[in-house]
């Protein structure tokens, strides 16, 4: 990912270890962007009207030239207000950022300085603090991504260099990482996105360099991945996988075509079957794909054509057809798009500009702007989305119903 970062000299002096981290696509033009940041006034959570007891959905994005996270809460209308304290500090360029399912922690993989970055997350501000022993150094450099268990016991960390998927121990109390004592799970090429499905059956990394998928069985007894020993194909570069949420098909932006791919995955060995109609095109360079929480829509955040591709999706097979109206305007170089957890909006990261698009999502899928792309830090790479009282709830009960 270290190849893929953003083309951009900043309005502000960058510094000769910044441009070191920075390894752009020698085939793409450097891009010259000034931009002047208006910076809102952040607010608390309670001046956002909503119902208490549904508690508050915030928004995290990975910062990766400004090295720090921005964080953002919903108010009714979908729009964004600052977290009180936010930015909050992280290490050299976060370029991941994940939670676990119950809301109460959340982790970065920052690829400058070879570390995870742990912090919880308070339930009714979203402010963010970090675990006192965080930072987590890696015995490798340049994570590409970290992607958290659905059981929430386990992280999972790809290594540019290593071409390896380390696993770590989540402590559910305390949200500290533990190195499990097992060697790193090999991978392909140049790792990016692992996936893990919802069930928590099966895992895929997509490996940039050669192509393909790499499929593995989740261990039950300690969380790591078991090699299925094969590998499908895709178009040019993968980057990114989204699962739907009955773990029945999975969707991977290939960022070195116009293309997304789309496979089911047999619910017995997990092994990936590409549909007849895939691949679908998108927009130039997609590099992520997200699929809204009632699995009717999927959207693509275009990096080189600077817009989101929305699509309908078919749930019996499948299937991916462009809507009607099927690009919508996003900010330069979007690299990361979030659904909200209500189903109501649509969010994307426009590194390029350092700013966030708010749209509404439409009742036949069309997204609508909010309100103008609001400020964030520096450089945002990646986001999540999470609702902490609601996923709190969700997660407990749904532990008891598996007990």
């Amino acid at each position: 990912m270290l190849q893929k970062t953003t083309r951009i000299i900043q309005d502000i002096v960058t510094s000769s270890r910044q441009h070191a981290l920075m390894r752009p696509f020698a085939s793409l033009p450097r891009l010259t962007i000034y931009t002047l940041i208006f910076l809102p006034m952040s607010v608390n959570a309670d001046q956002l009207g909503e119902p208490q007891e549904q508690g508050h959905t915030f928004i995290y994005t990975a910062n990766q030239i400004g090295n720090n996270i921005s964080a953002f809460s919903l108010n009714n209308e979908g729009k964004l207000l600052p977290v009180s304290g936010s930015p909050f500090h992280a290490e050299d360029a976060p370029v991941s950022i994940a939670h676990t399912p119950d809301g109460r922690f959340l982790y970065t993989a920052n690829q400058g300085s070879g570390s995870i970055s742990a912090y919880t997350i308070a339930t009714d501000t979203g402010v963010l603090t970090p675990l006192p022993d965080s930072p987590y150094q890696l015995d490798y450099r340049h994570p590409d991504a970290i992607t958290i268990a659905p059981n929430g016991l386990y992280a999972y960390v790809t290594g540019e260099d290593a071409n390896s998927v380390s696993t770590y121990s989540i402590d559910t109390t305390t949200g500290q990482l533990g190195i499990l004592n097992q060697p790193h799970t090999a991978t392909g090429h140049h790792p990016i996105m692992v996936s893990v499905t919802p069930n928590n059956h099966f895992a895929y990394i997509a490996n940039f360099d050669d192509n393909n998928i790499s499929q593995y069985k989740v261990d039950n007894d300690d969380g790591s991945f078991i090699s299925a020993g094969i590998s499908t194909l895709t178009d040019e570069h993968p980057i990114h996988i989204t699962i739907s949420s009955d773990s029945r098909y999975a969707y991977v932006a290939n960022y070195g075509s116009t293309t997304i791919s789309a496979f089911s995955i047999d619910p017995d060995s997990g092994v990936l079957s590409e549909l007849p109609t895939s691949p679908y095109f998108a927009g130039a360079q997609p590099y992520s794909v997200a699929i809204d929480p009632n699995q009717n829509f999927l959207y693509s955040a275009n990096w080189g054509s600077h817009d989101v591709s929305a699509y309908s999706i078919d749930n019996q097979t499948g299937t991916l057809s462009a809507l009607p109206q099927f690009r919508f305007k996003a900010g330069w170089y979007p690299y990361d798009i979030v659904v909200s957890p209500d189903d109501k909006h649509v969010y994307v990261a426009n590194n390029g500009e350092s700013t966030i698009s708010a749209y509404d999502l439409q009742p036949r899928g069309g997204l609508k702007n909010i309100s103008k792309p609001i400020t964030s830090a520096l450089g945002p790479y990646a986001m999540t989305i999470i609702n902490p009282r609601k996923a709190s709830l969700a997660f407990s009960q749904l532990t008891h119903q598996q007990d």
